[in-house]
Formats: C-alpha cells, structure tokens, sequence
C-alpha cells in the first residue's frame, strides 16, 4: 500500500509458491484469492466442447487492481519484462501473434489506459521489470542463488518442479546455465538437460532457427542465441547433444555477447517513478 511495506498478492498457489512468499514476506500481508471453475463448465469440457485459453496474465492484472483497490494500494506490481513483447509468430492474417500479450508493453499501455479512463480510483499497474530482459532479472538474484533454486515455473506440473521436456523448462536451464554455470543449472532443475538430444529441436525453435518460437513462457530469439553462444564456448557441440545443432550455427557463433544483452534497456515510461533506480542497477545504469 502507499504506506508501510507491500502486499503479496497469491492466486491459487501452491504449497511451494506459498511457502517461498512467506519467506519473503516479513512485515508485509499475503492477500490469497482462490478461484473456482463453474461445473457447467467441467461438464462442457468433457463432453467435448472447445475449451478456449484464458488470457491468465490479464485476469490476474484486473484482479490484483481489485485487491489493491480494497487495500488502498498506490500501485500494483507484475513481474513481466522486455522478453515478453518478442511475438511467436511474425504474422498470422498481417498481424504478429504473442502467446504472452497479456505480459506485453502494448497491452500495459492499453490496461493503464482503460484505467485512467473508466477506474481512476484503481491503482496503477505496471511491471517495474518492463526495461529488462529475463536474462537481465535472473542475473539480478545472483546475491540470493539459494532463493532463486526454490522457484519454480514449469507449467505442466504447475510450480511444483520441473517436468525437463518443456520449452519453459529447457529456457530456464539454458538461461541458469549461462549465467551461473552448467552444475547450478543441474541443481535448478534436477537433471542435465544439455544431454537430452530430444531437446535440440526444441532449442533450434527457441532460437529462431527452424519453425516457429514455441507457445511458452521463454527468452527473446536474441536471448536465446547469446545464451547458447555463451554455455557452448569452450565445448565441442557433440559435448552437449541438445544444443549440438544451434552450436553449428552461424546464427549462433555470431550472436550478441552476454555482456550486451545484460546492459540493454527497453520502455520505462510505466515505470513507477520510485522503483525506476532501484530498477536501474540492473541495467545500463
């Protein structure tokens, strides 16, 4: 809220995103909101009828607004990053398709619009990480490694750990990999994924280098190149069987160095003013 320390806002966690926030949380409230899905619904879904995807990072924008709103909180705080405004595919019918729009610049822009137009007493959401890319907000926790090896994203066993197969998975190792060695990356995930040849197609998409970017929660095309750039140096591309055919790669070999990616800087303009510096350290300063 505008005064004393920040609320947590928690949606249908689970066990281990709620003990990590209570970690974290000293002399701050975790606000919990639970949802239940209507049964009409469930019934719906197994009779066959098309089951559509909820724009999940939208819904969860509108309802911590409300939950800010009952708490008289300035601002709501999301945690996406320039990564997110890179489109799966370049254009579908002329237009780019985003699995992850909901977590865009665009459609910040647009939610702080509506805001200001039809809900001027709702709080200002925002992500004061929007100037980052991932790669940038990963390297920030390397004073809090231990923190950092306790969270978990994967989708399919929904923060639980990691399933070890997925594009999320395999972008959270590579990214662990070349910003804190092969051996912690291990440790984040539970297993070596570099040695899974069944990866290389998955890391060659995810690249940019054949199909189209995966429908997951990943780094940028540039972030991905730079990443494997930087975890091949030193090995023969055979060393590492999922990312033998990227390593082959002039697209890769010639990729930013790690040093660019991590002093880059994207749109701040909806940046709360009061996080802005605090932001900045991990950037270009």
């Amino acid at each position: 809220s505008s005064a004393g320390p920040a609320d947590f806002f928690l949606y249908n966690p689970v066990a281990g995103q709620r003990d990590l926030v209570q970690s974290l949380a000293s002399g701050s409230r975790i606000v919990e909101v639970r949802r239940t899905i209507l049964p009409e619904l469930l019934r719906l879904n197994a009779a066959g009828h098309p089951n559509g995807h909820t724009p999940f990072s939208a819904y969860l924008a509108i309802a911590a607004m409300l939950a800010g709103y009952l708490r008289g909180s300035g601002f709501v705080s999301a945690g996406n990053s320039r990564s997110d405004d890179e489109p799966n595919v370049r254009s579908y019918l002329g237009h780019p398709v985003n699995h992850q729009w909901t977590k865009s610049y665009e459609f910040e822009a647009a939610l702080a619009a509506y805001r200001d137009r039809w809900l001027p007493g709702a709080p200002v959401y925002s992500s004061p990480l929007r100037p980052l890319y991932e790669l940038q907000i990963i390297a920030s926790l390397s004073g809090d490694v231990d923190g950092y090896l306790r969270t978990a994203s994967c989708n399919r066993v929904r923060g639980e750990g990691w399933c070890r197969s997925c594009a999320k998975c395999a972008w959270v190792f590579l990214a662990t990999a070349a910003l804190f060695g092969h051996e912690l990356a291990v440790r984040k995930t539970g297993g070596d994924m570099f040695a899974d040849p069944d990866l290389a197609g998955v890391y060659a998409e995810m690249a940019g280098l054949t199909g189209e970017k995966p429908f997951e929660c990943t780094g940028s095309e540039d972030e991905v190149r730079t990443a494997i750039r930087a975890v091949g140096q030193g090995h023969s591309p055979d060393d590492l069987p999922a990312l033998a055919t990227c390593l082959r790669s002039s697209a890769i070999t010639t990729a930013r160095p790690l040093s660019d990616i991590l002093a880059g800087w994207g749109h701040d303009d909806l940046v709360p003013a009061a996080l802005l510096s605090q932001v900045r350290r991990y950037g270009p300063g």
